[in-house]
């Protein structure tokens, strides 16, 4: 675009902007109190170039402000702490055990976390964690469950911080499973720590226009197919020559008389002149 149209579009804009209602403005920033304010909003972050990669869109941007809003993170925590990973919306990095803390069912003093560690081999990941009213939950994730999983030695953060992934793992699995409610099912995770890449949501929205029109067009193949064997079915018919319809057949001597009925004749059954009865 020119300067001479930006400068044509400015007044527009201006006008534009000047017709719309004030957002309102809090201690922490904007307060997003309707779908017009996270719209204008994600305008604003799609456009300015400081979104993630993979949230350039309005829509994507949209989309992760609402989601983080339902575990309590703000939109600018919401852009920097969710992605789609492996086609599922997931919380990374430290985010979960944030929205966890600020829940106010978190107890502090029960919260542990440590790495035991005899040889590489058998380095193992611990994380105890535990909800107000609850029991204390601990999981752990050992260099087995890595090589398992086909995480240990990966390229990456694995390889390069393989305790510090040793410690989230063993961390969400301890979060997800004590403050299920809490995280409302989001899934957590690293975007590097699965085999697959990561994946984000227009990525995630192109497959699946991708697979709609693979499906659109195979539905008219076959339709096509179809269209084609009943039309060669009916040239076929049309082709095949007709059988003539058999003659009937002339009976003859050798097949025997016809069995009929014959009537009898008056004349059989006249009866004789009785002698002195009419006559001359």
């Amino acid at each position: 675009m020119s300067t001479k149209q930006q400068q044509e579009q400015k007044p527009e804009q201006e006008h534009a902007l000047a017709k719309m209602p004030e957002m309102e403005n809090g201690q922490r920033g904007l307060l997003l109190r309707s779908f017009e304010d996270m719209w204008r909003f994600a305008e604003c972050a799609s456009q300015s170039g400081l979104a993630p990669k993979g949230m350039e869109s309005p829509s994507a941007v949209l989309i992760a402000i609402q989601m983080g809003a339902e575990v309590g993170l703000s939109p600018m925590a919401s852009l920097e702490n969710i992605a789609v990973i492996n086609g599922r919306p997931s919380l990374f990095g430290d985010a979960p055990l944030a929205v966890c803390r600020s829940s106010g069912l978190f107890v502090e003093s029960a919260f542990h976390e440590s790495i035991t560690q005899i040889g590489e081999a058998t380095m193992t990941a611990v994380c105890r964690v535990q909800r107000k009213g609850g029991n204390v939950c601990e999981r752990k994730f050992s260099v087995v469950d890595a090589q398992v999983a086909q995480l240990w030695g990966k390229q990456g953060p694995w390889k390069q911080y393989p305790r510090r992934m040793l410690q989230r793992r063993a961390r969400s699995w301890a979060l997800r499973d004590a403050f299920t409610d809490v995280l409302k099912g989001l899934h957590v995770n690293d975007p590097d720590d699965d085999t697959k890449p990561a994946r984000h949501v227009e990525s995630v929205v192109a497959d699946v226009e991708q697979s709609a029109d693979r499906s659109d067009a195979l539905a008219a193949k076959l339709k096509e197919n179809a269209d084609k064997k009943k039309r060669a079915k009916r040239t076929t018919t049309n082709d095949e020559p007709k059988t003539p319809a058999p003659e009937p057949t002339q009976k003859t001597e050798s097949d025997g008389p016809d069995e009929t009925f014959e009537f009898p004749s008056l004349t059989d059954h006249e009866e004789a002149p009785v002698a002195g009865v009419g006559g001359a």
